[in-house]
């Protein structure tokens, strides 16, 4: 008599395979070479980009910020029927509201100074410069009625951009124009 052997039933046993030599590592130090090199050329074209962007962003915010406190102005002389007024100071890079005493028509001061060139003050904004076309110190004054005679137009300067807050005779605040340099 002669024995056979039956074929296998279900699956057919699998052989683990040894690891060939590619199988299993990391990687080279060529690739990793070569991947932060290309990072590094992507993180030189973008900087300018960036740069720029915030440049921008804080020439806007010291813009904003501006606006927002000559209209803080303007509506207190309204609603308290007190003259109030935004004394700049070129030389300082700052400005602050002044209220004005009915009795002896003198200006006092009525809150912080907004000084842009120092970190840590409320309207801190690094490189933004604040200008007028007259030389000096300048004063934006409002009426009872809200009106602001004379007007004046405030620069607001960066590295790369300038943001122009106009006030109107009508005591209109509004930003005017944004320009990149």
């Amino acid at each position: 008599m002669m024995l056979t052997s039956d074929p296998p039933r279900g699956r057919p046993f699998r052989r683990h395979q040894a690891l060939s030599a590619d199988q299993g590592r990391g990687f080279s130090l060529v690739e990793l070479i070569v991947t932060l090199v290309v990072l590094a050329v992507l993180a030189a074209v973008a900087a300018p980009s960036v740069t720029r962007w915030l440049a921008k962003y804080e020439t806007e915010a010291a813009a904003r910020q501006l606006m927002s406190d000559l209209e803080t102005a303007r509506m207190l002389t309204v609603t308290q029927n007190t003259p109030y007024r935004i004394y700049f100071n070129q030389a300082g890079n700052q400005y602050w509201m002044q209220s004005q005493n009915p009795a002896t028509l003198a200006w006092a001061n009525a809150g912080s100074a907004r000084q842009l060139s120092t970190s840590g003050n409320i309207a801190y904004e690094q490189g933004v410069a604040l200008s007028f076309a007259a030389q000096g110190d300048q004063t934006i004054a409002f009426t009872p009625t809200g009106t602001a005679p004379g007007g004046i137009t405030a620069f607001l300067t960066s590295a790369y951009w300038q943001s122009n807050v106009v006030v109107a005779n009508t005591g209109r605040v509004s930003l005017v124009q944004i320009k990149q340099f």
